[in-house]
């Protein structure tokens, strides 16, 4: 028996005499169909925050919210997360700009994800076989007009300036684009786990980040991603803008977002960056020997297996402790030697024996170890 869709949906009549095409099949019933691991955006939702709740941006490149990276030059501006979102989610990123000033020349302002390589291999991106996508997100903000979002390789010098409206100021909107991929030999990216596209939102970028066609694949102009038309968000002080719910997903479709579940969502994030936090004071960090009277090592095992080989960064060395047999001592950094699933940790301090087992723990609530290995 044929099961057909169609606009008005599928009857019980056409159910029981077998007379259900697939002729006319609506978007509303391709959302109820399509199903599986769709999202290529991680953290579209915005719940993960593992650097923070709020964050300042100001004149380079920082991430926010987790996989979010932003800049802005001209301004300074203030990323938070926050519970005002629209029906269907619980967190969204808000960007609070500060004394507005325009950007002009090469300033840049935008928030983008960078996309891997292995996540990304399916799309052909480069090849006459590019897929077609759909990049679907709600979004708010104090200043309506157009807006752009791009998408960019890694070379940044192959992009697509896609323009979207905000039609009511402070009102959450959902917005749909749907593109074919670029078919470009002169793409660059990675297929492994290095960038390979870029999805890129654009709050008033200087001229000289500006592409020429709007709505079309730009080829070969540098450090480009931008539009002529876009608002200028950035020049208005103590504007506001939102976004949660984005999603980048193959085909001409925009379908219901895909909710992972928290832990999933976690673990997607932690291959990117991931931070050992104290919750109390004691709570260890890892546990090592003495390798001489003065150096130590201590191991760390990542909970998720990183893209790549990690730098590390921590709260202060005062936040920490090293516990003995005898005592207690502080320690200073000496090395990093960790990988994509851990490693050992070097620290220097006096007094031990070699041999002596050793435990590093936390003195406090604020102690904290980072390993970042983003795109």
């Amino acid at each position: 028996m044929a099961i057909t869709i169609n606009g008005s949906g599928i009857t019980s009549s056409e159910i029981a005499d077998g007379t259900i095409t697939t002729d006319d099949i609506s978007s509303s019933d391709v959302k109820s169909l399509k199903s599986g691991r769709k999202n290529l955006i991680i953290n579209g939702a915005m719940q993960l925050a593992q650097r923070g709740t709020s964050i300042t941006v100001a004149g380079s490149s920082i991430y926010t919210l987790d996989r979010w990276s932003m800049r802005c030059d001209a301004t300074t501006v203030t990323a938070t997360q926050e519970t005002d979102t629209p029906t269907g989610f619980a967190t969204s990123l808000k960007l609070t700009n500060g004394t507005g000033s325009s950007g002009s020349g090469s300033d840049s302002c935008y928030i983008r994800q960078h996309l891997e390589g292995y996540n990304t291999n399916h799309l052909e991106i480069g090849t006459a076989n590019a897929k077609t996508v759909t990049l679907s997100f709600w979004v708010k903000s104090s200043i309506t007009g157009t807006y752009i979002v791009s998408f960019i390789d890694s070379g940044s010098d192959n992009g697509y300036p896609a323009s979207y409206t905000i039609s009511s100021a402070d009102t959450w909107e959902k917005k749909t684009i749907t593109l074919t991929l670029s078919d470009y030999g002169s793409w660059a990216g990675s297929s492994t786990t290095a960038r390979n596209l870029t999805v890129h939102f654009d709050f008033g970028s200087g001229s000289d980040r500006d592409l020429t066609s709007l709505n079309a694949w730009n080829d070969g102009t540098t450090n480009a991603f931008s539009h002529s038309s876009q608002t200028d968000w950035v020049g208005t002080t103590g504007a506001t803008l939102y976004l949660t719910g984005v999603q980048l997903e193959l085909g001409s479709v925009a379908t219901d977002f895909e909710h992972r579940s928290y832990g999933e969502e976690l673990a997607l994030c932690q291959r990117y960056y991931q931070k050992m936090q104290s919750s109390m004071g004691g709570q260890g960090f890892g546990a090592g020997f003495a390798y001489s009277s003065t150096a130590l090592f201590t191991q760390v095992f990542f909970p998720t297996v990183m893209r790549a080989a990690p730098s590390k960064t921590y709260s202060s060395l005062s936040d920490f402790r090293i516990l003995y047999g005898t005592g207690t001592k502080t320690a200073t950094d000496s090395e990093t030697q960790v990988g994509t699933y851990g490693g050992r940790l070097g620290w220097t301090t006096s007094g031990l024996t070699a041999g002596d087992g050793i435990f590093f723990d936390a003195t406090n609530t604020t102690a904290y170890i980072a390993f970042d290995a983003e795109l």
